[in-house]
């Protein structure tokens, strides 16, 4: 597979073109799969698949292309980055559909490891992208305490204000202003790094 082709697929993606649809299913799907599988846990594989999880994550990309939702796509590598970032969302969410009453303690191990996680995918030319984001979330995690750390990680995973607030047993108001809180350090963070 050539950029060039590559570089027509993606054209294609962003004009609607099936074809070019088919191509991108074609070169990605059992890739996606086999990586779904091992996001999905037991109790969520019982509402969707693997199968269904990659088949809706090409899907959404194909979709996100043809709206310009994805401006960065440019390479293969920018394909199965969107694609590894759309299927761990579906995955987490299919996840917490099933297990809504875990244990936060439990959640927050794997929610961390869902989110380093995509550095494990990338390949040899994006090894090192996925190494400076891996390390940058660490770093802005690092600057929170504990309380805050886990309401962060709730809210990456795709939790809601409220979902978080149940699982926190704390007030919708109290969550809403540690999210403000967490922001309003991690802007602190990236000024700092902007003036330096």
């Amino acid at each position: 597979m050539s950029e060039q082709s590559v570089t027509r697929w993606i054209a294609g993606l962003k004009a609607g073109d099936e074809i070019a649809a088919a191509a991108i299913w074609e070169r990605f799907f059992f890739r996606l799969r086999d990586y779904a599988r091992g996001k999905l846990g037991p109790t969520a594989r019982r509402a969707v698949d693997e199968e269904d999880l990659a088949l809706s994550a090409i899907y959404a990309l194909c979709i996100g292309a043809q709206d310009g939702r994805f401006p960065q796509l440019a390479n293969r590598n920018d394909i199965w980055q969107i694609l590894v970032m759309i299927a761990a969302r579906k995955a987490s969410n299919a996840r917490r559909r099933g297990h809504v009453r875990r244990e936060v303690s439990e959640s927050d191990a794997e929610i961390h490891a869902d989110l380093m996680g995509v550095t494990e995918l990338a390949n040899e030319n994006s090894a090192e992208l996925f190494d400076s984001l891996n390390i940058h979330c660490e770093e802005l995690l690092a600057r929170l305490d504990d309380r805050l750390r886990h309401v962060a990680l709730l809210k990456l995973s795709g939790y809601t204000n409220e979902e978080i607030a149940g699982l926190r047993n704390r007030g919708l108001s109290t969550i809403e202003r540690y999210l403000q809180l967490i922001r309003s350090i991690w802007s602190e963070s990236v000024e700092e790094e902007a003036g330096t």
